[in-house]
C-alpha cells in the first residue's frame, strides 16, 4: 500500500467507479477540493467491460459533458441477445456508446 498524501481536502471519496467519479466531478466543479481513493490498480478500475457501455442520455441526466470523440469506441443502436435456442434483437431508445473511460479522466 502506498503512502497517503498529507494534503487536506474538502471532500474525500472512496471508490473511483462511475458513482464516485460523477460525484467528484460535480463537487470539484462547485469549487471544492476533492480526492478520490481507490483500492484497485488504475488499469483495473477502467477495464470493466460491462462498464464501458453507457446510454448517451446518462451524460445529460448526470449533467456531464458528452464524451470527446477520441473516447468513443463505438456507437450502439441495438443489441442482440443469444441463448442456445433463441436469438432476440432489441433496439434501444436513443443512442448508446462504448467509451474508453480512461480517456475521460
Amino acid at each position: 500500500m502506498s503512502q497517503l498524501p498529507q494534503e487536506k481536502y474538502d471532500v474525500v471519496i472512496a471508490g473511483a467507479g462511475p458513482a464516485g467519479t460523477v460525484v467528484a466531478y460535480h463537487l470539484a466543479g462547485s469549487g471544492l477540493s476533492v480526492a478520490i481513493f481507490e483500492i484497485r490498480k488504475w488499469d483495473d478500475v477502467w477495464g470493466k467491460p460491462c462498464g464501458d457501455a453507457i446510454a448517451l442520455h446518462h451524460f445529460e441526466n448526470a449533467e456531464l459533458p458528452n464524451p470527446p470523440a477520441d473516447a468513443v469506441r463505438n456507437r450502439i443502436v441495438g443489441i442482440d441477445i443469444y441463448s442456445p435456442s433463441l436469438k432476440v434483437r432489441y433496439r434501444v431508445k436513443g443512442e448508446g456508446l462504448i467509451v474508453d473511460r480512461r480517456r475521460l479522466g
